[in-house]
């Protein structure tokens, strides 16, 4: 007879801490460049192609699904661009202290953000 052991823990036992959460959506951003990726490439296929490809190209990146995809990319962009700087200070041995960990991510999803409204206002106002 099988001796009945303990679960090992699990996510749900665990409160969500900063550093968890950055580097689980970090992951989560590096995939979704990588689908964005494939939409970039679609486009300058697209534009190599010739004007109408190119012209039907950016009527689906006109929509609002369009526009919602290129918004999330552009915010993964950045989050993931930010979070990798803020590796990289971990890489050379800064920001171990719990304190500062958790104000480099909280620097790290101003920043994003901060870029990512940047860019959009930079394109539909200048």
């Amino acid at each position: 007879m099988a001796k009945e052991r303990p679960l090992s823990p699990h996510l749900q036992v665990y409160k969500p801490q900063m550093t968890s959460v950055m580097s689980i959506l970090h992951r989560a951003t590096g995939v979704f460049l990588m689908i964005g990726t494939i939409l970039v490439t679609w486009v300058l296929v697209a534009a190599a192609s010739g004007p109408e490809a190119f012209d039907s190209a950016m009527e689906c990146l006109e929509t609002p699904l369009g526009q919602i995809a290129l918004l999330g990319w552009t915010g993964a962009l950045y989050y993931h661009m930010c979070n990798g700087v803020r590796h990289m200070f971990w890489d050379l041995g800064y920001l171990f202290k719990l304190q500062n960990a958790f104000r480099a991510g909280w620097l790290v999803l101003i920043s994003a953000a901060a870029l990512t409204a940047a860019t959009w206002y930079y394109a539909y106002y200048m």
